[in-house]
């Protein structure tokens, strides 16, 4: 599942621009090449929201949507010689955010917590084990 579709990347980089970012591969359509940038800059997010968050996000805020829109934007102008610095920036403060709210920093309001699917954290019991005590007292005598 992806955050954003076309129209989004259109409604805020404007649909020429998204033209000019695709190639004319009779192989891949342009709609394929966008949503395999959109499915890899979801991927990207996961990867971070995934530490507190269910993910696919089920509610999408307009902040995930505009990152996801910047993250794609920057996988596909690299290939096209079209990474502008601003297009850097974009990306580089979309995966700021969403390290933040993975470290706690910021949040995803009304998202599924990791805590909603596996209990109310302070629940998780860690367990060790292992062999007896090699080196004991009365195995060791007077040393």
């Amino acid at each position: 599942m992806t955050y954003a579709d076309k129209q989004d990347i259109a409604d805020i980089y404007t649909s020429s621009f998204v033209d000019q970012l695709v190639e004319r591969d009779e192989d891949e359509g342009v709609d394929a090449q966008i949503d395999k940038a959109l499915a890899q800059a979801a991927s990207e997010m996961n990867s971070y929201l995934s530490m507190r968050y269910q993910t696919p996000l089920t509610i999408v805020p307009d902040f995930i949507k505009r990152g996801c829109v910047d993250i794609a934007v920057y996988i596909l102008s690299q290939p096209h010689n079209l990474l502008t610095d601003e297009i850097a920036e974009r990306y580089k403060r979309a995966i700021a955010h969403v390290k933040d709210i993975g470290c706690g920093k910021a949040n995803v309001p009304d998202a599924a917590t990791t805590e909603d699917a596996t209990g109310a954290a302070g629940d998780d019991m860690v367990l060790f084990g292992g062999d007896d005590a090699l080196f004991t007292r009365s195995t060791m005598g007077d040393l």
